[in-house]
């Protein structure tokens, strides 16, 4: 029996952490979409994901960062702007804001 590709391991993991987010079991949730990063870096929305999950977990630092680094590999990306708004809206976030822009 054939073991499934790389991209394919990170798919997998990137739907289940999608549905333990559904669930509101964020931080299993987190572990998984780390493990579909380094299985395929290409998938697509895992890091706004994240930053939502890190973002609703108070964890703002973080999530400011996973946002610096998810501009940073596509900067003509027309979404970009949305992103530091979302994250200022957050409590406490708001000395965040300013290391994005």
């Amino acid at each position: 029996m054939n073991r499934p590709s790389p991209p394919v391991k990170g798919a997998l993991h990137h739907n289940f952490a999608l549905a333990l987010h559904r669930q509101h079991k964020n931080e299993e949730a987190l572990e998984h979409f780390a493990h579909a990063t380094a299985l395929d870096p290409n998938l697509p929305f895992t890091d706004a994901i994240r930053a939502e999950i890190l973002q609703g977990l108070k964890r703002y630092d973080e999530a400011v960062e996973v946002s610096r680094q998810m501009i940073a590999r596509d900067l003509a990306n027309p979404d970009w702007p949305q992103i530091p708004q979302r994250v200022a809206l957050s409590p406490g976030a708001q000395r965040g804001i300013s290391q994005i822009l």
